[in-house]
């Protein structure tokens, strides 16, 4: 059964790899603020860690459609380079480079942009995984709890 949905894969996969893929996010939301420490909390500033969320999350409404049942993707590394601030209220754009695409993984580039210059980059790693799979060493580690 996962052969056949990682050869199903493979095809979609093919398809997607050199292109390119935006998205836009506003950040509206207090889960993606900076909250070290009270000070920085009150600047009201998209987080490092914010950033990567919202582009995993859009990565994944990317490829979501793609997925066959019984499978998702997972971030299995990445690295950021958070350029500048980005304030509350204000709307991100990321554009997607799928640089590779194969049977197992997707490999994107995102460059991040405010409404006056480039924020961000992240380069990182989507997996595909079975639920399954995922389902059993979730089961077998919280055994061992």
């Amino acid at each position: 059964m996962v052969e056949i949905l990682i050869k199903a894969w493979r095809v979609k996969m093919k398809n997607l790899e050199g292109k390119s893929f935006t998205f836009s996010w506003k950040i509206d939301s207090e889960e993606f603020l900076w909250r070290s420490n009270e000070e920085v909390f009150s600047l009201h500033l998209l987080a490092t860690s914010g950033m990567m969320e919202i582009v995993f999350r859009a990565s994944f409404n990317l490829l979501k459609p793609l997925m066959e049942p019984g499978v998702t993707t997972v971030v299995s590394w990445a690295s950021v380079e958070h350029l500048s601030p980005v304030p509350y209220g204000a709307t991100i754009h990321g554009k997607f480079y799928i640089e590779k695409a194969t049977d197992r993984y997707v490999d994107f580039l995102c460059e991040v942009y405010d409404h006056l210059e480039k924020v961000g980059v992240i380069r990182f790693r989507r997996v595909l995984v079975s639920l399954n799979y995922l389902r059993r060493k979730a089961n077998e580690k919280t055994a061992e709890l």
